[in-house]
């Protein structure tokens, strides 16, 4: 059969509030769109920002009420910005998570969709 992975052993859970940087009212506040992943936004929830996360290159983004619809965003490309404390953030704990993994989607925010909705979830190495 394989050897059986659960997806938190590559995760790690990120949460830097933007009260503890300095100036943090300077930096952007970023959302999560279906369509396009990571983008400026100018949607704020709230007028303090002090409990806004900061998100930057590597770190994944999703809001638990959208990720059904594969809104789950990549920072790729050095973009650092806030995005609302309903978000979770991550990154990836392990550069080869997706070399040992098998993922039977074709479309990675699909497949990122359906697996965090799962209560436990388990990776198959063939």
């Amino acid at each position: 059969m394989g050897i059986i992975y659960k997806l938190g052993s590559f995760l790690q859970k990120k949460s830097i509030r933007a009260e503890t940087l300095p100036d943090f009212e300077k930096i952007d506040v970023l959302g999560v769109s279906n369509q396009v992943g990571i983008t400026t936004t100018g949607h704020k929830k709230s007028k303090d920002l002090s409990k806004y996360q900061l998100i930057e290159k590597g770190d994944f983004a999703y809001n638990p009420y959208r990720i059904n619809v594969g809104s789950i965003g990549l920072v790729s490309n050095g973009i650092r910005g806030l995005v609302s404390p309903a978000y979770v953030v991550f990154r990836l704990i392990t550069k080869n998570f997706f070399q040992i993994c098998y993922l039977p989607f074709s479309n990675p925010k699909k497949a990122f969709s359906k697996l965090l909705n799962m209560p436990e979830v388990l990776f198959v190495k063939h």
